[in-house]
Parts: C-alpha cells; sequence; structure tokens
C-alpha cells in the first residue's frame, strides 16, 4: 500500500483520531477503571504519534497528505483529551478557545502557504508545543485519576498492575511490529516505563491534587500554545526579526494571565494580602495516618474533649476522642457501622454530632451523650444530600434555629441552608433547602459560633481563615459581603476548623500537630 494518497504511515496517524474518540468517552465516564483505560489508550496514541514520522521516513512513505495529517491529528488528539479534563473541573473550560484558534489559524496558515507551492511542514515551535502538551495532558489525567481515587473511587492493586503491563505489553508489540529501533526505541521504552510507574503509583499516593497546581500545568501549556501560534504567524515572513517572536509570544501569554480567574481573584481580593498574622499554640498529635492507616478527615471540640473523624475509604471509618488539646493518648475509639467508611466533614450543634459520608452523600446524625458518655455509636437519622459532590459540612445557628450547611461543590458554589428541625429523612437535603449563599472560595471546612462563620479556605495555594458574619452575609446573598475578619493559616494543608474557648484550633495534616489560636 504505497500511492500518494493512502499508506500505511497515514493509516496509522488517522487511528491516533479514532483512539481519541474512545478515550475521550471514557474520560467522560469519570470511572476510575475506564479513566485508566483511557490513559493506556492515550499512551498508544502518543506511540503511534512518535512511530508514523519514523516509519514514514524509513520505508520512503513521506507524502504530502502525511505532512498534513500528522499535525492535525495531533491537534484533533490534544484538543479533544484538553477538552475532557477541563470538563472534569482541572482548569477553566474557556482556555479551549485557545487551542481551538490556534489550530484554526495554522490550518489556513498552511493553506495559505499552498497556494504559493508550499507545503508547510511542523516548526520547531510547533514540535516544542506538542511535547509540552504531552507532558500536560499525562499530568492532569494522572492528577484526575489520584483525586478520583482519593475522593472514594474503589480499586484494587492487582487491577493497577495488570493494566500497567497489559498497557506496556500493547505498545511493546506495536513498536515490535513496525520493528522500531535505535533511540528511538530506548525514547519509547522510557516512556513506557515512567507512564508505567506513574500508573502503579497510584496505588502508594494518599493525597488530593488542588486546583492551583491543575490550573498553573494547563496555563503553562497555553503559554507555549500561543508562542506556536505566534511563531506561525511570523514564518509568513521571513524578513521578521525572531526577537519580535518572543515578545509578542510573551505578550499573549500576560494578556491571558490578566484575563484569568486567578489574576482578578487576587485584584478582587487584595485586601488578603493584609491577613492577620496570630499566634499559634502547637501540640503534639498521634500520628494516626501511620498507625492506624487512616486519614484525618474532620476535627472538633465538644466540651473540653476532642473529637477526631478518621477513614480509610471503602474500608473503614472511625472517631477518636481524646480529653482534651494536650493529650496524646486517645481516650478511646470507635468505629462507625458499614457502610459508613469515607467520612469527609465531621460537626457538632446541641446534642447531636453530623458526620458527611462522600461514598453514600449521606449526613448521618449520631447522639453525642451516647458516644461520648457510654463510647457507642447511636445514629438517630440520616439524610440523603442529593448533590453531585457531598463536600464540606456545618451547623450553625440563624435567627434561634439550627441549620445543617452544605458546599455543595469542592471548588466554588453555593451554600445550602437547610433547618433541621423538621428535616425529612425521605427527601433530599437540596430539596429541604431553606436558602442558600453564594460563595467564591475554595472551602475546606466551616464552623459556626456566636453569629459568626469561620471559613477555611485554599486561595492562591495558601491556608486562609476567614471570619464572616452570618447575619451581614445571609442578607447580602454572598460570603464575602460578611467577612469581617482574615487570619493566616500557621501552616498550608490544615485540616478541619473549631473554636475552644474563643480560640482556633485546627489540624495541621503536615505536621501532624494540633493548632490552637493562642490568647493572652
Amino acid at each position: 500500500m504505497n500511492n500518494k494518497y493512502i499508506n500505511v504511515v497515514n493509516i496509522i496517524t488517522l487511528s491516533r483520531v479514532a483512539l481519541t474518540l474512545l478515550g475521550v468517552l471514557l474520560i467522560f465516564s469519570g470511572n476510575i477503571k475506564l479513566l485508566i483505560i483511557a490513559y493506556i489508550i492515550m499512551s498508544l496514541s502518543e506511540v503511534s504519534d512518535i512511530i508514523d514520522g519514523y516509519v514514514a521516513r524509513r520505508d520512503k512513505l513521506v507524502t504530502d497528505l502525511g505532512k498534513i495529517l500528522d499535525p492535525l491529528s495531533d491537534s484533533i488528539s490534544r484538543f479533544f483529551y484538553f477538552f475532557a479534563l477541563a470538563y472534569n473541573g482541572l482548569f477553566p473550560i474557556w482556555f479551549m478557545i485557545f487551542f481551538f484558534f490556534r489550530d484554526i489559524i495554522v490550518a489556513y496558515i498552511r493553506i495559505f502557504a499552498s497556494f504559493s507551492g508550499t507545503v508547510m511542514s511542523a516548526r520547531l515551535s510547533g514540535k516544542i508545543k506538542g511535547g509540552v502538551q504531552f507532558a500536560g495532558v499525562y499530568l492532569l489525567m494522572y492528577s484526575l485519576m489520584i483525586n478520583t481515587i482519593q475522593n472514594g473511587a474503589k480499586l484494587s492493586p492487582a487491577f493497577l498492575y495488570s493494566a500497567a503491563i497489559i498497557g506496556i505489553g500493547i505498545n511493546i508489540l506495536v513498536v515490535l511490529y513496525f520493528r522500531i529501533k535505535g533511540g528511538l526505541l530506548t525514547t519509547i521504552l522510557v516512556l513506557m516505563a515512567v507512564l508505567g510507574g506513574m500508573l502503579v503509583s497510584l496505588n502508594f499516593i494518599n493525597f488530593t491534587v488542588n486546583y492551583l497546581t491543575t490550573f498553573t500545568i494547563s496555563f503553562i501549556v497555553i503559554g507555549v500554545t500561543l508562542y506556536s501560534l505566534v511563531d506561525y504567524l511570523f514564518s509568513l515572513d521571513p524578513t521578521i526579526k525572531k526577537r519580535y517572536n518572543v515578545l509578542t509570544g510573551i505578550s499573549l501569554i500576560v494578556m491571558m494571565f490578566i484575563i484569568s480567574p486567578y489574576f482578578l481573584d487576587l485584584v478582587k481580593n487584595k485586601f488578603e494580602s493584609g491577613a492577620e498574622d496570630i499566634s499559634w499554640e502547637s501540640y503534639n498529635f498521634p500520628d494516626i495516618e501511620k498507625t492506624d492507616g487512616l486519614k484525618i478527615r474532620g476535627v472538633i471540640t465538644c466540651g473540653e474533649k476532642l473529637v477526631v473523624a478518621a477513614s480509610k475509604v471503602h474500608d473503614i471509618s472511625r472517631l477518636y476522642i481524646f480529653s482534651g488539646l494536650g493529650s496524646t493518648d486517645c481516650e478511646f475509639s470507635v468505629d462507625m457501622p458499614e457502610p459508613i467508611t469515607n467520612i469527609k466533614d465531621i460537626e457538632q450543634i446541641g446534642d447531636f454530632i453530623y458526620l458527611i459520608d462522600d461514598n453514600l452523600n449521606t449526613v448521618i446524625q449520631l447522639d453525642m451523650n451516647e458516644l461520648l458518655n457510654n463510647r457507642q455509636v447511636k445514629i438517630t437519622k440520616e439524610f440523603y444530600t442529593g448533590f453531585t459532590s457531598s463536600a464540606t459540612l456545618c451547623a450553625v445557628t440563624f435567627n434561634s434555629m439550627n441549620y445543617l450547611v452544605i458546599n455543595d461543590y469542592i471548588y466554588s458554589g453555593n451554600l445550602h441552608f437547610c433547618l433541621i428541625d423538621g428535616l425529612s429523612q425521605s427527601s433530599d437535603l437540596i430539596v429541604q433547602t431553606n436558602f442558600k449563599m453564594k460563595s467564591e472560595f475554595y472551602i475546606k471546612n466551616l464552623y459556626s459560633s456566636g453569629g459568626y462563620i469561620y471559613i477555611l479556605a485554599n486561595k492562591i495555594g495558601k491556608d486562609l481563615i476567614y471570619q464572616v458574619a452570618l447575619e451581614r452575609a445571609v442578607f447580602a446573598g454572598n460570603i464575602q459581603s460578611g467577612i469581617v475578619k482574615i487570619v493566616k493559616a500557621p501552616e498550608t494543608d490544615l485540616i478541619g476548623i473549631s473554636l475552644l474557648d474563643d480560640r482556633l484550633v485546627s489540624y495541621g495534616n503536615r505536621s501532624k500537630k494540633i493548632f490552637v489560636e493562642y490568647k493572652k
């Protein structure tokens, strides 16, 4: 098969489009096993991208059609993969505009060049763009798989190892079939080892990838993509000096950052740079994650006692009760009954403790006195949230009435207030929402006391604690209008927030310490 239009190389190139469509559909599913299969399909697409040019040159199958199809297939493949990842919330979906228009403009540049009898092959900037997009799409896909697993998706080590072996095996068979040799073979084998190692490492990772990280990855990718566009445009006039390409590309990247949500967020909340530094006391705390294999999900104070909620996803959830902040010995612990195995947050109001389970998407009401006095778990009520993601939980008193408050999105959404008295177990909490407030924060934890809501939020990669006047925020309809004080957290990656004798209390996930606001 060797004619002007159809040969084995062009078929390899076109197969990349078919593989992409399949991979994208699997990413949209959100199922962790299908995500891993999509990851393997992505690796096969990349190997086909590497070998098609090599085979074309080796077997003298280079065609004008192939010179156009190769970058076109790359563009289609990367565009749809990035779109699927943006759809999953890893970066702003409007970034896709730059992908789309870059490739449309470059396509027209190629057509324009063809009128003069010139076939424009891929430029160096295009190849750099391809390499950066390759790294970016895999890092974002890796982040999506990490977060999916950490948010409760069940995955066995056997499946991971099998998927890694099968994925590497399929790619090696493709390499052998097309007789790839030399440095290119080494490159592919190293690539497969890295991608396989990333897949296997999912079994050992115990953290989530925050939005700032995925935003930064996507921003770098878009920046290089914009520079590639400028380089192609300036290539139409060889008299233009190279430095103008660079200056124009940098200007576009700066402009993109200025209109990005993070820049607007910095401008709109510029007063946060003056967040207060306060003094903190720290107390050593048992490393529950190391000793029991459970990850701490929330910390509250009940009187003088400290209650810690911890979980091992799909295995067990446990409550640890300590006699006080300075105590390093657990007074006692109780296991939650199955299927409550993924507690995401814990709150207390009145005589009840409330837990939210991310697997069940359910709020569980416990009898606090039964827990603290009789050391037993007594579930009195359960409420299905009705939200796509359970996120964070809070219990507040407003106008002498108690409300459950649920943040329905992990990143920026509404706070739904549900009046506890009269809540029905037969109806979703989202249906029983009495009112809601808009929030622009990535809210990690909430706590309410004395007419205020205390919000532990992550802003531009750092943890801050906001004290919000509840009444003012409710009547304005948004959290920002009620902010009265902003405090710098003692460290990044805090978990849980509470008050004890009007002092802020939180747990440092990195230092494994309990932090308490110091007041003279």
